[in-house]
C-alpha cells in the first residue's frame, strides 16, 4: 500500500513529500515520487520512478493551496495543505518615467467625385497625398434579378399638335408650347416614269357634238359653231 511521508520543515522552507509503496518503505530506499512544495508557489512534481495507481491533484495558492493524493490501495484521500496565509498588500512602487510627447494623428479622405483614390495626411498638414486608382477589375455580370412590382401610373404628359402646309410640309409642336410649328418637307424626289399601261376598254358613245363652220374672205379665216350667228 502506498505510504505518504512528509518531512516536517519550517513553514518558510520548502516541504518535501515522498510517496512510497510498502516494499520500498521496508527496504529503506528513498526512491519514489517526490513533490517539492514552496509555501508561496504551486508544488513541483519530480518523478523518480513510476508509482502506479496513485493520483495527485494540486490546487493553486489562489484556490487555497491543497494537495490531494489518492491511490487504489488507499480509498480515503490524503489532503495536505501547503503555503501560508496571504500577507498584507505591499506599498505601491515608484512611478515610472514619463512617456514621450503625444504623436500626430492621421486623417483620411476619398477623392471626389469618383471615390477611387485614398488620400492620407498628418493632422498638422494641409494637403492630402492621394494613392493610385484603387478600383479593381470589373467582376462578371451577376444573374438577372426578379421582376419588381409595377410602379404607380405617371402624370399625363403634354400632347403633340400637327399642321400641314402646301400638302407636303408637316409641322409639329408640343401642346401648350408658345413656340411655332417645326416643319419638315415630306415630299420626296420625283421617281422615274413607269412603264406604259395596257389600253383600257372603249368607253360609251358620247352625245352628238356641235360642228364648226368656216368662212374665207381671201385674207382672213372666220370660224363659228353651227349654233352661233357670227364668225370669229
Amino acid at each position: 500500500m502506498a505510504n505518504i511521508i512528509i518531512k516536517p520543515l519550517m513553514p518558510s522552507m520548502a516541504q518535501t513529500i515522498i510517496i512510497q509503496n510498502k516494499s520500498q518503505q521496508e527496504a529503506g530506499t528513498m526512491n519514489g515520487l517526490i513533490l517539492k512544495v514552496n509555501p508561496t508557489q504551486p508544488p513541483i512534481i519530480r518523478p523518480l520512478i513510476d508509482v502506479k495507481n496513485v493520483s495527485i491533484k494540486i490546487s493553486t495558492p489562489e484556490e487555497g493551496g491543497w494537495i490531494v493524493i489518492t491511490s487504489s490501495e488507499q480509498p480515503v484521500p490524503k489532503i495536505i495543505p501547503y503555503g501560508g496565509a496571504v500577507g498584507p498588500q505591499g506599498p505601491p512602487g515608484p512611478r515610472g518615467p514619463e512617456g514621450g510627447p503625444p504623436g500626430v494623428g492621421l486623417e483620411f479622405t476619398w477623392s471626389y467625385p469618383r471615390k477611387t483614390r485614398l488620400g492620407v495626411k498628418r493632422e498638422d498638414e494641409e494637403e492630402y497625398d492621394y494613392s493610385d486608382d484603387l478600383t479593381g477589375p470589373q467582376g462578371p455580370e451577376g444573374p438577372m434579378g426578379p421582376e419588381g412590382p409595377e410602379g404607380p401610373k405617371g402624370d399625363r404628359g403634354p400632347g403633340l399638335l400637327f399642321q400641314w402646309y402646301d400638302n407636303t410640309w408637316l409641322g409639329v409642336k408640343v401642346e401648350g408650347s408658345e413656340q411655332d410649328y417645326d416643319y419638315r418637307n415630306l415630299q420626296g424626289p420625283v421617281g422615274p416614269m413607269g412603264p406604259r399601261g395596257l389600253q383600257g376598254p372603249q368607253g360609251p358613245q358620247g352625245e352628238q357634238g356641235v360642228g364648226l363652220q368656216f368662212l374665207w374672205d381671201s385674207t382672213r379665216l372666220g370660224v363659228k359653231r353651227e349654233d352661233e350667228n357670227e364668225y370669229q
